[in-house]
């Protein structure tokens, strides 16, 4: 019975098991050459997966078939409990290993690895075959791998992004543009300096790992793997992808954010306990505002150049928190028409604030932040005994002043009526500065 094309690729799409959607290319020579790319385009180890020799296997039929390795574009490893080849349960197949000894020798950097490699190789350890399987899919556009553990994989990625011998010409992974590392029973975190080498691929755009771990004391060669700033085009790197653990703070992170030169999206895990009992300095939004642009005076600000309005979220139990430099409208909440707070200074604020920064205030605002500093300094005694310093900033732009005829002269009037608050902080001890934006 024939089947138009659409009809087909439906039925494709309806298959859940790979080994099922393979099966329909020995139906008929039309419906091998109509779904041919579809079926093989995405390869996923799945649970009945030979894990003896499955990817020795795999990787004979690529060599022996090589356009079958250019038609994948996703392949994912699913996440399987990998040990190792060596010592595994199974019937060890006659497969050729003769060119892939050779492989290891060109990419082998010792004798004494090479052998260790070329014995694993043998007894079917995955660590090594899998390498060799991906290299060898050079039209890959995603890649799902649990198995970053691994000298071998470290060792041929470090060839790649650094264009060595033997994969400095026609290199593999160069159409890479997603890269996702999966938990499985024996690991769900990664090394930093396994990471970041996927940040050195010309067209990965998205990264996503787990509790990233930092290590590059014990990487080989780490000044080759460490990205330049602004060197890589990841626009989303994700770092949450395990529910199950939590990301050590900063660790790894100021290399991997650093690299992205157009970084949209960062998602990473901690755990908020931790990071309010360590975090000491916070500095958000710094009031380096675009002073000639046209819509600087709309509210609520939202636009490209602009910070915007959401509340930050109390900071009472950061108990370390010893600075703090924020917009008025961005350390309270003023809900969503925007307009009085829900929340105060002396709800919000730490007792081990030693310097206070309020940024970017309107001037209709100069009112809330007036009654909010004067009850800081009505219970500093007991709330705030360690503050030592006190500054605001008003916001102020070129066009701002000539669209809403803001001279000069207003604006220092709102500057005078914080004198006799900035007199009260000074008598009490406290540096007091307004300063000009």
């Amino acid at each position: 019975m024939y089947l138009p094309g659409e009809i087909l690729f439906m039925i494709s799409d309806r298959i859940g098991s790979q080994r099922d959607r393979i099966r329909l290319l020995s139906v008929c020579r039309r419906w091998h050459n109509l779904l041919f790319r579809k079926v093989c385009s995405c390869l996923y180890i799945e649970e009945d997966f030979d894990l003896f020799d499955g990817f020795a296997r795999l990787d004979v039929s690529f060599f022996q078939n090589p356009h079958l390795a250019l038609v994948v574009r996703e392949f994912d490893t699913g996440g399987q409990g990998w040990t190792g080849g060596s010592g595994s349960e199974g019937y060890k197949h006659d497969i050729d290993r003769t060119a892939f000894h050779l492989l290891l020798e060109k990419i082998g950097i010792s004798s004494t690895r090479l052998a260790a490699w070329k014995d694993r190789l043998d007894n079917n350890d995955e660590n090594i075959w899998l390498p060799i399987l991906i290299i060898m899919m050079k039209n890959l556009r995603v890649l799902g791998i649990g198995l970053l553990n691994m000298d071998f994989l470290c060792h041929v990625m470090t060839l790649v992004v650094t264009r060595q011998k033997p994969l400095d010409t026609d290199p593999p992974l160069q159409h890479l543009e997603e890269a996702r590392g999966i938990p499985n029973q024996y690991r769900s975190s990664h090394s930093v300096s396994e990471i970041v080498l996927f940040t050195h691929l010309p067209s990965v755009r998205v990264l996503k790992t787990h509790h990233p771990f930092h290590d590059y004391d014990s990487f080989p060669n780490p000044s080759a793997v460490r990205p330049a700033p602004g060197s890589s085009g990841i626009t989303e790197l994700y770092c949450t992808r395990n529910t199950g653990t939590f990301s050590n703070g900063s660790n790894g992170f100021a290399d991997l954010i650093i690299a992205c030169r157009n970084l949209r999206v960062f998602e990473y895990r901690h755990n908020n306990h931790t990071q309010k009992r360590g975090l000491e300095v916070l500095r958000l939004n710094n009031g380096d505002l675009d002073h000639e642009n046209p819509r600087c005076h709309e509210e609520p600000v939202g636009h490209e150049d602009q910070p915007g309005n959401d509340w930050f979220g109390s900071l009472h139990d950061c108990t370390a928190l010893r600075e703090i430099r924020i917009r008025l409208r961005n350390l309270l909440d003023f809900g969503a028409k925007s307009e009085t707070p829900t929340v105060s200074f002396v709800n919000i604020l730490t007792y081990s604030l030693e310097y206070l920064s309020v940024v970017d205030y309107k001037t209709t605002d100069c009112d809330i932040l007036m009654a909010n500093l004067r009850a800081m300094l009505t219970c500093r005694e007991y709330k705030y005994p360690v503050l030592r310093k006190l500054d605001i900033q008003p916001h102020s732009c070129d066009y701002c002043v000539r669209k809403h005829s803001m001279m000069i002269e207003a604006l220092e009037h709102a500057r005078d009526s914080f004198t006799p608050v900035q007199k009260a902080f000074q008598e009490a001890g406290i540096e007091f500065h307004i300063v000009q934006a």
